[in-house]
């Protein structure tokens, strides 16, 4: 029986993918985070058994991340410190956390025979302007660079845009506003559009498919933030909503695979994966991908765009 530990496990990716493998698959699930109070939440639904356990520990501890990898065989690094705003005040806790907690989480998987390590990276780290989205960028390279160790352990690293009413989007945090009143800050701004069964299922197939090294994208559409609170006033009309300029830190738009990396991309039909370059791959012989060159840079201004109908569907559906 395999085992498979999430980092940052109590967060809205980490509670949706122990969901699905307890009831997909016959996987072990370790849920690794650091408050103690989440975890206790979380256990009422999946209480601690011979398949689920859950371990106290920050990715800024390495000797307790030694241990909690111990006879693992599989790590998804999902935590991170996420919120841009905060991100831009708290910038050395966001550096420990994002690069510091992934030189960890990567070393604990080398020293402990780990077989397959996934880092959740973001769109954000494309072209960064945000101290986030430059945490990511770092980590994603972190993660490459540790296929040169050569001991059995294959990293890679996913990428994704608005991940639907996950903690923290741009949705729960409307649907969770007083009386709904919402601010939109950059109205013409366009968004990446994932549902999280979506995104799990894309995850899980990252892993089984990697090399080792690899950025995998999943191929999705869009929507722009006005449509979105459109949709959004048409269900709840006694809305109030300030359409106010973009803050520091927001782009216009989001990029999943950026000018310079589409040349080394490869379109694998289920998605995209951006390939090492070849000076880092010639390390550790990486085994190309089959599949098409991607012709362009992937943008959320030039994928397809979700309409008002569709989201004020999406929205009636969520809440």
């Amino acid at each position: 029986m395999s085992t498979l530990v999430i980092t940052g496990g109590t967060g809205s990716f980490g509670s949706a993918m122990t969901r699905y493998l307890l009831k997909e698959t016959a996987h072990n699930v370790r849920i690794l985070s650091r408050d103690e109070h989440k975890q206790e939440k979380m256990a009422i639904e999946f209480p601690p058994s011979s398949r689920v356990t859950y371990i106290l520990c920050d990715v800024r501890d390495l000797d307790r991340l030694q241990l909690a990898f111990h006879g693992a065989d599989t790590v998804i690094h999902a935590a991170a410190n996420k919120i841009v705003s905060s991100g831009e005040v708290h910038v050395v806790e966001f550096v420990q956390v994002n690069v510091f907690g992934t030189m960890n989480v990567a070393r604990a998987c080398i020293d402990n025979g780990v077989k397959k390590a996934l880092l959740i990276s973001s769109d954000k780290g494309v072209s960064s302007v945000n101290l986030y989205g430059k945490s990511k960028a770092v980590a994603e390279s972190i993660f490459t660079s540790s296929n040169m160790y050569g001991r059995g352990c294959k990293f890679a690293s996913i990428r994704g845009g608005n991940i639907w009413h996950s903690r923290g989007s741009v949705i729960e945090k409307w649907l969770s506003s007083p009386n709904h009143n919402i601010k939109v800050y950059g109205d013409q701004a366009t968004r990446f559009h994932l549902l999280m069964p979506d995104w799990l299922e894309f995850c899980l197939k990252s892993i089984h498919n990697t090399h080792g090294g690899e950025i995998f994208i999943p191929k999705c559409d869009a929507w722009s933030l006005r449509d979105l609170a459109d949709a959004f006033f048409e269900v709840f009309h006694d809305s109030k909503i300030d359409f106010l300029p973009a803050r520091r830190g927001d782009k216009p738009n989001e990029t999943l695979i950026s000018e310079h990396e589409f040349s080394s991309s490869i379109d694998l039909d289920w998605g995209y994966v951006i390939e090492p370059s070849d000076e880092v791959r010639q390390v550790w012989n990486y085994v190309p991908h089959e599949g098409k060159q991607v012709s362009g840079a992937v943008s959320s201004n030039n994928v397809g765009r979700m309409g008002i109908d569709e989201l004020r569907s999406l929205i009636m559906r969520t809440i």
